[in-house]
């Protein structure tokens, strides 16, 4: 699992890799980790790409990974 330097970020990565079969969305994260909309992602486009770039995938396509990942271990 990739790390950064935002502890924030590394407790909703950690989180979508455990729930990665529930219903995610931003704001649900956002509320997770205590964040508002003024220091978090208020849009979309931005959280994808951040997204990606921590972990090389879209959320869809890391949530099939990790099915995948659980299904053949």
């Amino acid at each position: 699992m990739p790390s950064t330097d935002h502890p924030e970020i590394n407790k909703i990565l950690e989180y979508v890799n455990n729930n990665y079969d529930k219903e995610l969305t931003l704001r649900g994260m956002a509320k997770y980790v205590n964040m508002c909309e003024q220091v978090g992602f208020v849009h979309l486009n931005y959280f994808l790409k951040q997204f990606k770039k921590r972990t090389g995938a879209t959320p869809s396509e890391f949530r099939v990974s990790k099915k995948t990942e659980r299904i053949n271990s």
